[in-house]
């Protein structure tokens, strides 16, 4: 996102191609990036830029999607699928997180002496506006920096409103929001940098000195993690099962999973389904989305400890398994229990 807002500044339309390209190629690896282009046409409006230019970075993002597109339309039915089923998963199936988890969230990812530089670039950025507008007027803001820091901080702003609206929240969510606030705040340090040269030799130490200090308690703790062991050789029991299930099936069999699916399909190499999408009707679909033979992995409730879904009781249960036919216990593990599954013959 960063690299595509970057080329975007750049005139000539090669840039606004590749800005485009760079934007599409951020959708795919994020769906969550498709809010990068309010960034476009916010840019677009505050820096009085062309509608044409905004227009070449739509087409050529578009372009680099469309590939994607069709295939997803080829192998699921719709070319939106996979957009509409990531949003299902953290709208509708997990569990809603309170609006103050992002509080707490901003300041693991910014420090103190960051968040500061930030709060003085958006304040030497209002100083610098009101001397633009008493020479230039609005025009003079809107093409210098004061408009390059008012489009970042309002497109943030509406980003962090728009990420809070989700139920469902992760810290790692917020991470696009690294792009404003280190810009801005490397402005404010610029600006702070400049300041200090005008003063003396004396305050200049000082100033250099605190802010070593400030950076010292601020960043120290992020390379405690050098000083300890750098590989984990250690499995998770996840990967233990996995493991299991790729020597024990065969390249037709199917693992069907409600949790540590991602997990079970890497380190088996099987084909894995995910059961969650019928969580709600599971018994009347359960047959028609389970139609190979293969592996089912069942993980109680009570020892999935963190699962961000609205009910944990995850389908089939205990009771459902037991009185089933199709499955039949083949390995227990300390947190889950491996059945043998087998449809029946229609």
């Amino acid at each position: 996102m960063l690299a595509a807002m970057w080329l975007a500044e750049r005139p000539g339309s090669r840039s606004a191609l590749a800005a485009g390209v760079t934007s599409g190629l951020a959708v795919l690896m994020r769906f969550t990036s498709l809010f990068i282009f309010p960034y476009f046409v916010l840019s677009t409006i505050v820096q009085r830029r062309s509608i044409a230019r905004l227009a070449c970075v739509v087409a050529a993002a578009g372009v680099t999607v469309v590939p994607y597109l069709v295939w997803v339309h080829a192998r699921f039915g719709s070319p939106f699928y996979t957009f509409e089923h990531a949003r299902r998963i953290t709208v509708e199936w997990t569990a809603p997180v309170p609006l103050g988890f992002y509080d707490a969230a901003l300041a693991v990812i910014f420090p103190t002496t960051l968040a500061l530089f930030f709060i003085a670039g958006i304040g030497f950025a209002i100083a610098r506006a009101r001397g633009d507008w008493s020479t230039g007027g609005a025009s003079a803001i809107g093409r210098g920096p004061t408009g390059h820091v008012a489009t970042l901080v309002v497109w943030g702003a509406a980003f962090f409103a728009y990420m809070s609206t989700i139920p469902h929240k992760e810290v790692r969510y917020l991470l696009p929001l690294t792009i404003p606030v280190v810009v801005v705040a490397a402005l404010g340090m610029a600006e702070t940098w400049r300041l200090l040269r005008a003063c003396g030799l004396a305050v200049r130490v000082v100033a250099c000195l605190a802010a070593a200090v400030a950076a010292l308690i601020d960043y120290c703790p992020a390379f405690d993690g050098l000083t300890t062991q750098w590989i984990d050789r250690s499995q998770t029991e996840a990967v233990q099962i996995a493991r299991y299930l790729h020597e024990v099936s065969g390249p037709g069999d199917t693992v069907y999973a409600a949790h540590e699916f991602p997990v079970l399909a890497y380190y088996s190499e099987r084909r894995t389904v995910s059961v969650l999408p019928i969580q709600q009707d599971f018994e009347r679909q359960w047959r028609t989305w389970m139609r190979a033979p293969g592996y089912f992995v069942y993980f109680p409730p009570q020892g999935l400890g963190e699962t961000h879904t609205r009910n944990p009781q995850f389908k089939p249960d205990r009771t459902f398994l037991e009185s089933s036919p199709e499955f039949r216990p083949v390995r227990v593990f300390s947190h889950a229990t491996v059945y043998r599954y087998d449809p029946a013959l229609p």
